[in-house]
């Protein structure tokens, strides 16, 4: 029995996109509602626990043209948009990959971009039933990260590259997260 998810985007005739999921069920996709999510909106990463637990992180656009983070959870019939936090008011913020090591236990990771156009990594994990900010280090000026991969609840290593304006060249950037 497979039980694989997808996440499309859909475009209204205004030209905004809003997540939508996708299950594969009887050998075709069957869409599925998201319930309470934001228009203007994308998917980048999911991660299951069970066929009764999976998570889904992107980006949405609010009110104001600012990117923010976005949460998607599915309890086994629905999927429910979750309030997430953001590294700032006025900061771009995106979610990339997203890794659960339980079902109340997961690490996403991306990047939140200033109006000046400087990036740096973000990490949002689920702690205590709540998506919350986790600190996270930025070598070499900015930092954009793009994978993530636990191993317990408290051992994760997220993946990206960071971009030195000293030295003008781009690295590959590993970063442990405990």
């Amino acid at each position: 029995h497979r039980d694989l998810h997808s996440f499309p985007t859909r475009r209204s005739s205004d030209l905004r996109t809003t997540p939508v999921a996708a299950r594969w069920l009887n050998n075709s996709w069957k869409l599925l509602p998201i319930i309470g999510t934001m228009n203007d909106g994308n998917l980048f990463g999911i991660a299951c626990t069970s066929l009764r637990n999976c998570s889904a992180v992107g980006e949405y656009i609010n009110g104001t043209f600012v990117s923010q983070t976005l949460v998607e959870g599915w309890n086994g019939s629905r999927w429910i948009a979750l309030p997430s936090q953001n590294a700032g008011i006025g900061t771009n913020n995106q979610l990339q990959s997203v890794w659960c090591v339980s079902a109340t236990s997961c690490t996403s990771s991306g990047w939140s971009e200033t109006g000046g156009g400087s990036s740096s990594s973000l990490i949002v994990a689920l702690t205590g039933g709540a998506w919350k900010l986790e600190s996270s280090p930025n070598p070499g000026g900015q930092s954009i990260l793009y994978g993530t991969a636990c191993v317990t609840s408290t051992k994760c290593w997220v993946v990206g590259g960071s971009f030195s304006t000293k030295t003008n060249s781009q690295q590959t950037l590993i970063e442990a997260h405990s």
